[in-house]
C-alpha cells in the first residue's frame, strides 16, 4: 500500500495522541487552564511555523514523494497543517499525563533569568549565522536553532526558575515524545515520504534520521512542554495576585 501524508498520520500520529486524550477525557483534574496553554500552543505553532516551513520547501531543504502530498494550502502540505497540531497536542497531553507543577512562586531568582536563556541566544545568533553566511552543508540546522532558539531563549529568562524546578518533568515530557517522533520520522524517510537532500544538511545521521530531523523535534518538543507548563504557572501566579489585593483592600 501507497503511504501518503494524510495516511501517515492515520497510521502513526493520530493512535498515541487519541490514546493520551482518552486518558485525559477519564481524569476529573484541573483541566481549564491546561486546556487554555495547549490551545495557545496550537495556535502559535501553526502561526509561527508556517512561514518558517514554507521557507525551505521554497529553498529545498526537503521535498515530498510522488502522490505523498494530496492537498498544498498557502504552498505546504495539509499534511504539515496537521503535524503541527497533531504533535502539538500530543505532547501537551503527555506532559498532562506525567504530572507537572505550574503551581504560582514567588519571583525568586529574577535577576538570573537572563542568565538561563544565555546559551539559547548564542545558539540562536549561531543558527541566524550559519544560515546567512555559513557553509551550504550546515543550512538547514542552522534554520532550525535560528527559528527555534529566540522562542526557547524567551521562555528561560521569564519562568526559567519554575522549569529548573521540575527538570525531571521537563526532561521525561520532551524526550519521551521526541523519541517517538525520531522512530516514526525514520519509518517515513525510510519509506520515501519526504526527501532531504544531502547538499543542506551535515550528513550526520543515528540510525538512518538526520541529526537536522532529531533536533527539530526535540526542540519543538521543548517549545510547547515549556510553553503549556509557563502559561498554567503564569495564570496560576495572576490569579493568586489578584487574591492577595482583593485581601489588602478589604482591610481597608
Amino acid at each position: 500500500m501507497n503511504l501518503n501524508y494524510l495516511l501517515f498520520h492515520v497510521f502513526f500520529t493520530l493512535p498515541p495522541v487519541l490514546v493520551l486524550g482518552y486518558l485525559y477525557s477519564r481524569d476529573r483534574g484541573r483541566k481549564k487552564e491546561f486546556m487554555q496553554g495547549t490551545l495557545l500552543m496550537i495556535l502559535l505553532a501553526v502561526v509561527y511555523t508556517s512561514p518558517w516551513d514554507h521557507f525551505l520547501i521554497e529553498e529545498s531543504v526537503w521535498f515530498y514523494g510522488e502522490t505523498v502530498v494530496t492537498q498544498w494550502i498557502l504552498g505546504i502540505p495539509l499534511g504539515e497543517y496537521l503535524f503541527f497540531i497533531i504533535q502539538t497536542l500530543g505532547a501537551s497531553l503527555f506532559l498532562y499525563h506525567i504530572g507537572y507543577n505550574a503551581e504560582s512562586t514567588e519571583n525568586a531568582g529574577i535577576l538570573g533569568r537572563p542568565l538561563l536563556g544565555l546559551p539559547f541566544l548564542v545558539l540562536s545568533l549561531l543558527g541566524l549565522w550559519t544560515v546567512l553566511f555559513g557553509p551550504e552543508s550546515g543550512f538547514y540546522l542552522g534554520a532550525i536553532v535560528a527559528w527555534a532558539g529566540p522562542v526557547i531563549t524567551l521562555q528561560w529568562i521569564f519562568g526559567g526558575e519554575k522549569l529548573l524546578e521540575q527538570y525531571d518533568t521537563l526532561l521525561k515530557g520532551i524526550l519521551v515524545p521526541a523519541l517517538y517522533l525520531w522512530i516514526i520520522d525514520a519509518v517515513a524517510i525510510g519509506r520515501g515520504l519526504w526527501i532531504l537532500p544531502l547538499e543542506t544538511r551535515t550528513g550526520l545521521e543515528l540510525l538512518g534520521l538526520p541529526i537536522e530531523e532529531m533536533i527539530f523535534f526535540l526542540f519543538t518538543n521543548i517549545m510547547v512542554v515549556q510553553g503549556v507548563i509557563l502559561y498554567c504557572w503564569t495564570l496560576n501566579s495572576t490569579q493568586d495576585l489578584h487574591e492577595i489585593r482583593e485581601r489588602i483592600s478589604r482591610l481597608w
